[in-house]
């Protein structure tokens, strides 16, 4: 069994999954980014272990019968879904004719069901909507983990709905996570000014440097996300508390959504190999509009 310092992620995101999963509040739905094919799929498994681990004091416990069938891939309440062989895209009809009539059948063994999707990114749009009404609506005890390279793919009504975990790549760190974070922050407190030239003066260092404009828009992602989490007294996600209360006493849930929707948008051009410069623009522009919207 493979244990979460196993996994190649950063101190901050190890340290949230731990603390969900003592307190057993570990999120419906879960996209598991980036790293390689077969860690999101380990991780999904993890997961999908803890949620439904039956030891009462350390879970997943590895030890369990719960546990032992998991990680051996013959649980019958978890369960793996694919895009069918020699086809490019994940299918409506897998989600119509496998996924929703199983979400509302009733745990075999365990006190849940855990669904995952190894290849979530090609879901084609029919697919997605399918899914996204089960998503919206999921039978009580049911989790669904969508594993993807990245979610550019992915609908924003899918994303806004999900607790993304990513993974990093090989030659990243904490130091690179870090720092687009600290930057995430800084660019997010800047938005809640009435001063301008305060975030137009933090985008410099990205004119050289796409990967990390990539970095901060996630990360400020999840800080609009944690803001929304806020207004709802949910738990937030970043560990930056000071950051999301000041974007949720700041910002109104529509300004937060639209902002959560442009900054999904300017992901999207990224991995579409966007201009550099014309997305620096657009970002500062763009999402000053929304905080205005």
């Amino acid at each position: 069994m493979k244990k979460l310092t196993d996994f190649n992620l950063t101190d901050a995101l190890r340290s949230e999954i731990e603390s969900a999963v003592k307190n057993r509040r570990i999120p419906h739905a879960i996209i598991i980014l980036a790293g390689d094919f077969q860690s999101r799929i380990d991780l999904a498994t993890y997961l999908s272990a803890a949620s439904l681990c039956i030891d009462e004091h350390s879970f997943p416990c590895g030890e369990c019968r719960v546990c032992k069938k998991i990680f051996s891939g013959i649980h019958p309440d978890v369960q793996y879904y694919e895009r069918e062989k020699d086809k490019k895209e994940f299918s409506v009809k897998i989600v119509r004719e496998s996924i929703k009539p199983d979400a509302f059948v009733k745990p075999n063994e365990a006190d849940g069901r855990v669904f995952i999707i190894k290849d979530a990114e090609t879901m084609n749009p029919s697919a997605q909507n399918a899914f996204l009404k089960i998503l919206e609506e999921p039978p009580k005890g049911v989790r669904f983990i969508l594993c993807c390279d990245n979610s550019a793919s992915m609908l924003e009504t899918i994303r806004s709905r999900a607790t993304v975990y990513s993974l990093l790549k090989d030659n990243e760190s904490d130091e690179d996570d870090e720092k687009s974070l600290k930057l995430a922050v800084e660019l997010a407190n800047a938005l809640t000014s009435t001063n301008e030239y305060e975030f137009m003066s933090k985008t410099g260092v990205f004119e050289k440097d796409k990967e990390l404009l990539k970095k901060v828009i996630s990360k400020m992602q999840v800080l609009c996300r944690d803001a929304l989490a806020v207004k709802n007294s949910s738990i937030i996600l970043s560990g930056e508390k000071d950051c999301a209360y000041k974007l949720a006493s700041s910002l109104s849930v529509k300004n937060l959504i639209n902002l959560i929707g442009k900054l999904n948008e300017l992901s999207d051009s990224i991995n579409k190999n966007a201009n550099l410069n014309l997305l620096i623009t657009r970002f500062s522009s763009v999402l000053r509009q929304a905080t205005r919207g």
